[in-house]
């Protein structure tokens, strides 16, 4: 069966500025183990109808089954497999920019173009989606946890009136608390440092990802 090939970008222009074109993918609507199955339109990414980026780890297996790419097979990795059917609506599509669909990874001067377009994929997202991968145990409790300790960081130390030393700036304060908070949730704690394990988190580009997209 012949596999989905991509349809070229336009070229750059020898004269002049060049829109920063790439894809967008419309992920079609399903659920559960039904065929993952879309559409990829070129289009100006700073005139682009609303969609959302997915900031992810690639991994290295690949899927069993094929994203059918306008009725043509495209193989894509399993993480990626897995977080698209997480992703995809039951009823409605879904427009996305995920890397490894929208750039033509086959075509090495198309990717080295793209890699300069890369801050504006999502800069002009209307939200950056993050997938860490599938749920675990203890992953709401890792998530409230962080969320209170963000919470007394982004307040610049206003939590801290409740140490009594008043010796301590207001960066030891906050770390005073936040260290309380830690030593008092123990099996916590060590499902969050196995939580920074994931993948997702040993990646190069995924904080320039999530800030770019801030």
């Amino acid at each position: 069966m012949d596999q989905y090939h991509y349809n070229p970008l336009p070229p750059i222009a020898e004269f002049g500025s060049t829109p920063p074109f790439t894809r967008l993918l419309l992920l079609a609507p399903g659920t559960g183990r039904y065929p993952l199955s879309c559409s990829l339109t070129i289009v100006d990414i700073q005139n682009a109808p609303p969609y959302e980026a997915l900031s992810y780890s690639w991994g290295r297996e690949s899927a069993v089954d094929p994203l059918w790419c306008h009725g043509l097979p495209l193989q894509i990795r399993v993480n990626l497999d897995i977080a698209l059917r997480h992703l995809r609506l039951p009823h409605q599509a879904r427009r996305l920019w995920v890397d490894a669909l929208c750039i033509d990874q086959s075509n090495v001067d198309e990717r080295s173009r793209q890699v300069r377009y890369m801050r504006l994929m999502y800069k002009h997202a209307a939200r950056t989606i993050v997938w860490l991968g599938l749920r675990t145990p203890g992953i709401d409790e890792v998530f409230q946890l962080s969320q209170i300790v963000a919470d007394i960081r982004s307040a610049n130390g206003g939590s801290a009136t409740t140490i009594k030393d008043t010796s301590m700036g207001p960066i030891e304060q906050e770390l005073d608390i936040i260290t309380e908070i830690l030593d008092a949730h123990p099996q916590v704690v060590m499902q969050l440092v196995h939580f920074f394990d994931r993948e997702y988190f040993m990646r190069i580009w995924c904080v320039q990802e999530v800030v770019v997209s801030a």
